[in-house]
């Protein structure tokens, strides 16, 4: 009767299942890191983009209905952190056709208490010290979008095309283009760049 092999497991053969084992375990744990990561970036930059949305929304919603002739800056020194539109019109109604027009204001826009219509936007810091955009002096940030979200702003520039040397108003006829370019900024400092356009035709008012 033969003699059974009774050779156990040699070290080498352990060291070798040890070894395969460490490098399966740290493809898995690189892949699950990565995946986490990827997650975590997906989620971040769906929440720019509703944070964003709503920022927008905000913008668009002083806008939607404003018919803007003009554009002045806000101050006697012209910058490029606050503008002024201006409308000389009011959009109504018209009972006797029933279309939209944009009536006149009943006097010179420049007669003391019958300025026109406006919008402000302003860039600036707010109460907290962030930088923010101010639509009519009320803060986007502290009121509509940001406030308890992730994100700050890392900047905001507002760009006209054309561009005036001097933004004291724009020649009737001109259509004009605003742009404010937002730069968002995460909790990790990744950046998440937005922007948010508005055009008008600039036109003189109809006495």
């Amino acid at each position: 009767m033969g003699k059974l092999n009774k050779r156990g497991i040699t070290l080498v053969e352990i060291l070798g299942a040890i070894v395969i084992s460490s490098i399966g375990i740290a493809i898995l744990s690189t892949a699950i890191v990565l995946i986490v990561r990827a997650t975590n970036d997906t989620m971040m930059n769906n929440r720019a983009n509703s944070t964003m949305m709503i920022i927008e929304a905000t913008v668009n919603n002083e806008l939607e209905d404003f018919v803007a002739t003009d554009i002045t800056t806000c101050g006697v020194t012209p910058t490029a952190t606050c503008f002024v539109l201006e409308k000389y019109y009011t959009r109504t109604l018209d009972p006797g056709d029933n279309t939209i027009k944009d009536i006149p204001f009943d006097a010179d826009p420049i007669t003391p208490g019958n300025q026109p219509g406006t919008v402000k936007i302003e860039v600036k810091n707010n109460l907290g010290g962030q930088l923010d955009i101010f639509i009519n002096d009320t803060s986007v940030y502290d009121i509509y979008a940001l406030d308890g979200s992730p994100f700050s702003y890392q900047s905001i520039t507002i760009t006209y095309d054309p561009v005036y040397a001097n933004i004291t108003s724009a020649g009737s006829g001109t259509l004009t283009l605003i742009t404010l370019e937002l730069t968002l900024l995460d909790q990790n400092n990744r950046v998440y760049p937005f922007f948010i356009s508005y055009s008008f035709r600039a036109r003189d008012i109809i006495t």
